[in-house]
């Protein structure tokens, strides 16, 4: 299942009753990204990538960026998170 698919769900029997929050995502270009701006409502997406991350916050670690992620997905209050085409390994602890 890509993130179309997902967006496009809330409007089919596979998700009944359901809504897209907000999605973050680590990369800027991609078609789904695009698909959630035009989706009827449209969807706000978010962008943070690691590398670009550290080289703006000086002195700021790995671990902060995925702090930042935490943040940022407990802010969405999700039911459900889908690391959908995520390629990035979470340092949880």
């Amino acid at each position: 299942m890509n993130l179309q698919t997902l967006i496009d769900a809330p409007n089919m029997p596979i998700l009944p009753n359901s809504s897209m929050v907000p999605i973050l995502s680590n990369h800027t270009v991609t078609g789904g990204l695009a698909h959630a701006t035009t989706a009827s409502p449209p969807i706000p997406v978010a962008y943070l990538a690691c590398q670009l991350y550290l080289c703006h916050n000086s002195g700021k670690t790995r671990e902060d960026y995925d702090l930042e992620l935490a943040r940022i997905v407990l802010w969405a209050k999700p039911d459900l998170v889908v690391l959908a085409g995520w390629m990035h390994i979470d340092q949880m602890r």
